[in-house]
């Protein structure tokens, strides 16, 4: 039966997500083209922080805080957050007074942050299930004064939280990925396209399949915080997330060979794998060199994809709880490629270790070209690595060990990744907390510090746990 026109302009309706996607995609093109004015970098930070914005706000944290919906309370908690987190590119051009206007928005966010808090002293809020603060008190209206001021404390405490473990590193993604805005417009296109119109679609249509799916993920995702059954499958989604966006920070523009402006910030050792490999072709006397150097770099490439693509790979499964198929070439190529990054890497891991910015700095570095022998001995030993493993894998005993491996060496680059970027962050809080910051503002640096260690390990040993512990129990 054919649709009226009107339905057709429902379909097609533009709102404001439809706007932000347009202008964030319109601003790409001009600077892929080299014509995009300097004074529109600035409008794209400003774009993308009004679809930060607008995303929080429609994602509705109070009920996922306390179970109910509330607008006005979603508004202030949002402002304090940006004003929490005192969003210095604002201040570009006023830089002389970067640092007191740093202080000054990081008081008023968090004066903020305690005012909506201190809202349940005074205010008979409820709590409703499902919600994080149905987890920890009992739902419906406060009994008492002591209950009120039980859910003050257990407010704050929450909105503390999600600001460092959400919107923080939001902002900090938002922040690394301003360089090339396609992230975002997917992030966009995902949430306001796939999601607003998959559900007036035909259930024949392959695009209402996609959002159907990729709708009920955020759904379950966000109810997973929830529920104390799920909460921490929820926290290592984020650390997940951690490790999938740095992935593409830094490993696609290596492997992409895309020349990102902020790599020139971290030094030496951040040359894409093309730039080295044609370097070390150049060293490369005879074919066979030039063979062997190809293949170390293609051995490397795969093993850091695979590498970063597994832990969100082991934790959907974890999610789902649907059993994973993976093809027996993934098992040789996962095999060789990191028995070879492990004998001759190209590709490092270490803190960042910078003055004003905290985390994980993958690095890259040449193969020895001139060094036939040793390449001749790598190659052998992770090609054989990747046979034995491709074989075991017709063996329904051996399977299981090769699985097990696999997880295991998948989990513990995990949690290396998550302990030098804890490790980072909590550095940082101490230099402030060391340095003689103002009682406030030490109050809530050493709030930090204490959550960002629970976050971080706690989170990276379930997940390992976890993981082994489901592969023991089935196969995931």
């Amino acid at each position: 039966m054919a649709e009226s026109d009107g339905s057709l302009k429902k379909k097609v309706e533009v709102g404001f997500g439809e706007i932000i996607i347009l202008s964030l995609i319109l601003i790409d093109i001009l600077e892929f083209m080299n014509v995009l004015p300097y004074e529109l970098n600035y409008v794209n930070n400003v774009v993308e922080w009004i679809g930060l914005i607008y995303l929080l706000y429609q994602a509705d944290l109070t009920e996922i805080f306390f179970g109910y919906k509330d607008k006005k309370i979603d508004a202030l908690l949002i402002l304090s957050y940006f004003l929490y987190s005192f969003l210095v590119p604002l201040y570009t051009f006023i830089m002389d007074h970067a640092y007191e206007l740093q202080t000054w928005t990081f008081y008023a966010g968090a004066i903020l942050l305690m005012i909506i808090a201190t809202l349940n002293l005074f205010l008979n809020f409820e709590v409703k299930k499902p919600s994080i603060m149905a987890m920890m008190h009992e739902e419906g209206r406060p009994a008492d004064f002591m209950d009120r001021l039980k859910r003050t404390i257990t407010s704050f405490m929450i909105f503390v939280f999600f600001f460092i473990f959400v919107f923080n590193l939001m902002m900090e993604w938002l922040a690394w990925a301003v360089e090339s805005s396609i992230t975002v417009i997917a992030i966009f296109v995902y949430i306001f396209l796939f999601i607003k119109y998959s559900k007036r679609l035909k259930e024949t249509n392959i695009i209402y399949k996609i959002g159907d799916s990729t709708s009920d993920f955020y759904t379950n995702f966000v109810k997973s915080f929830q529920e104390r059954a799920t909460i921490m499958t929820g926290v290592t989604g984020i650390l997940v997330l951690h490790l999938l966006t740095d992935g593409g920070i830094f490993v696609l523009p290596y492997i992409l060979n895309s020349q990102i402006k902020y790599f020139a910030d971290l030094g030496v050792g951040h040359e894409t794998i093309l730039a080295l490999a044609r370097e070390s072709l150049a060293h490369a006397g005879t074919w066979l060199a030039k063979g062997l150097v190809m293949l170390g770099y293609s051995f490397n490439s795969i093993a850091a994809v695979l590498l970063f693509l597994g832990p969100a790979f082991i934790w959907y499964g974890l999610y789902s709880r649907k059993k994973m198929h993976i093809p027996k070439i993934v098992y040789f190529l996962f095999f060789s490629s990191v028995s070879y990054l492990i004998l001759n890497p190209v590709l490092g891991i270490k803190r960042l270790s910078m003055s004003d910015i905290v985390g994980v700095d993958i690095f890259t570095k040449s193969l020895p070209a001139s060094d036939v022998n040793s390449m001749i001995v790598y190659s052998a030993i992770a090609l054989a690595i990747g046979a034995i493993a491709f074989a075991m894998r017709y063996n329904n005993s051996a399977k299981r060990i090769v699985k097990w491996i696999a997880f295991s060496g998948t989990g513990l680059l995990f949690c290396y990744y998550i302990m030098l970027y804890s490790i980072d962050i909590i550095m940082a809080y101490w230099g402030t907390i060391v340095a003689g910051a103002p009682s406030f503002i030490l109050f809530y640096y050493v709030i930090f510090l204490i959550a960002t260690f629970f976050f971080y390990f706690g989170g990276g040993l379930y997940f390992v746990y976890m993981s082994l512990y489901n592969l023991h129990k089935k196969e995931v």
